[in-house]
């Protein structure tokens, strides 16, 4: 998922497995006690950020990655700040038979194309990055673009850029999950990225010096901002209980008087 917008139906025969850093993780340590090896395997899935949820689910009930009941859209938001970012660049073909003097390096994507060029009207001005990926496509090549379906996407400069359409079932959207605690301008970036109005990049920090700063200075008048943000937040504090209590369970079984008490009383 190293793409900016990358998407697709997961059905039967399409599954795409997603990047994971759990490859060839021992699920079944014979040292360890079955408890040990669920939670080192939880830490793991909560660590590793790229790891999708139908690949977790996969890895627990042991079906080898066959998704086959799953028909939902997924699409990839990468809501990191501009310097961890990655892009995908066009094929070689396209940029040997472009101008030599193009800057277009990379494919057009719903980060640094489709939102920020959104039509400048009051239905488009307000709205999130979140609820645009939600709601409008990439339009075919074959679609009429006609309609209140279809959305022209063209650039300051009057550079036409792709048509849009109207998606018939919202997708899930996932995207970067940053620590509240570890990465706090991460975090704070992400969801003013997702959830804050804005048009250049410039506008995600506004006025302020940081992008806590920031949030705590238009989270209030934001509901959406304030209501996602709140939910990771507790979701973040619930992991951290999750941690330190799976911690003292484990320090728990390697105790030596949990040792002791196993042995026969002679």
């Amino acid at each position: 998922s190293s793409g900016i917008n990358a998407e697709w139906p997961l059905r039967p025969g399409h599954h795409k497995k997603e990047k994971s850093n759990l490859d060839g993780f021992d699920f079944q340590d014979i040292s360890k006690s079955t408890f040990q090896n669920y939670s080192k395997f939880a830490y793991a899935c909560l660590k590793s950020r790229e790891m999708g949820a139908h690949e977790a689910a996969d890895r627990m009930l042991q079906n080898n990655g066959e998704m086959w009941k799953s028909s939902e859209t997924f699409v990839w938001l990468q809501v990191a700040p501009p310097h961890l970012r990655s892009r995908t660049m066009r094929n070689i073909k396209d940029l040997e038979g472009q101008d030599p003097h193009s800057k277009k390096t990379f494919y057009d994507d719903m980060l640094h194309d489709f939102y920020p060029n959104r039509p400048k009207n009051e239905a488009f001005e307000d709205i999130s990055l979140y609820d645009f990926a939600s709601k409008w496509d990439k339009a075919h090549k074959n679609d009429p673009k006609r309609g209140d379906r279809f959305i022209k996407i063209v650039r300051s400069d009057k550079t036409f850029v792709k048509w849009m359409k109207a998606r018939s079932k919202e997708p899930v959207i996932y995207h970067n999950n940053y620590s509240i605690t570890e990465q706090k301008e991460e975090f704070y970036y992400s969801m003013l990225c997702l959830y804050k109005p804005w048009r250049v990049e410039s506008d995600i920090k506004g006025p302020s010096e940081t992008f806590e700063e920031e949030y705590n200075r238009v989270v209030d008048n934001l509901p959406q901002l304030k209501e996602m943000s709140s939910r990771r937040i507790n979701i973040y504090k619930a992991r951290e209980n999750m941690e330190k209590d799976a911690d003292e369970k484990i320090k728990k079984e390697k105790s030596p008087d949990c040792d002791s008490a196993l042995i026969p009383l002679l």
